[in-house]
């Protein structure tokens, strides 16, 4: 009998090893989709974004995430935006982007007429007026403002056992045409085991047209064990600046920490 109840357990411990090993398969996009907030259908799965575009809305969670071959992941406009967990590698190509540009909010209360939409930093106020500044720029997880006709840049949240970014992580705000105010930079909240490639990061403020306000700077942060041959330097926040200082839109703000370390960088 009790021979029987060893073979018993032996069986069942390697049923369970083999379950798991097929469970984590390769699930593969070569055509535009969308993964919905609450589909649960590919989370746990190795993720494969080849040659197409991919949105995903809201939380999920993944094995690894290969992004190549002039990829895109992006999420809907105004949804809560794109946040993976990755138990392992997340990698984006030198020609592929997760890029929530423009993907954000409208114009926040405040904003008038042609001024710039804010989040890390404050949207430039030609001919009208700009929202207040909000967020928190040590977990930054909001989606940046609009000017009045525009719309902010959305929000990335990947925490990962290895980020590989050669490509480039991007939350931009929309560009204002002519007599309008530029969209702020969205959220960019990085938390890696460890942070290597030599792609970089954005969140910038949106550029404006004649008789336009610029868009705010969003918010950076990023929070790491190790840093292998990643150039922290190439990551920017900035607010659009590029004529008189009414119109410009100040710097959003930038946080680095090593896990090691009690205090990061702002």
């Amino acid at each position: 009998m009790k021979k029987f109840f060893a073979c018993y357990y032996q069986l069942i411990v390697l049923f369970n090893v083999i379950l798991c090993c097929i469970s984590v398969h390769a699930v593969t996009f070569t055509t535009n989709a969308w993964i919905a907030d609450g589909n649960t259908t590919y989370d746990g799965q190795q993720l494969i974004v080849d040659a197409c575009t991919l949105t995903i809305d809201g939380h999920h969670y993944f094995n690894s995430v290969y992004i190549s071959n002039s990829a895109v992941i992006t999420h809907s406009t105004g949804s809560s935006g794109v946040q993976l967990t990755v138990s392992n590698s997340c990698s984006v190509s030198s020609d592929s982007l997760i890029d929530v540009s423009a993907r954000g909010s409208g114009p926040r209360s405040g904003t008038t007429e042609r001024g710039g939409g804010s989040y890390g930093g404050r949207g430039g106020e030609y001919s009208g007026k700009s929202c207040d500044t909000y967020g928190d720029p040590f977990m930054p997880v909001d989606l940046g403002s609009g000017g009045p006709i525009t719309i902010g840049g959305g929000k990335i949240h990947i925490t990962a056992g290895t980020l590989e970014l050669n490509g480039v992580l991007k939350a931009n705000g929309e560009d204002a045409p002519e007599y309008a105010g530029s969209g702020s930079g969205g959220s960019i909240f990085i938390e890696a085991g460890t942070l290597t490639g030599n792609g970089m990061m954005q969140a910038n403020g949106g550029v404006y047209a004649n008789a336009a306000s610029g868009g705010g700077g969003g918010r950076i942060a990023i929070y790491y064990d190790s840093v292998a041959g990643f150039n922290l330097n190439k990551i920017e926040c900035a607010g659009e600046n590029a004529g008189g200082s009414s119109r410009n839109g100040g710097a959003g703000t930038i946080f680095i920490k090593d896990n090691a370390e009690t205090y990061g960088q702002l």
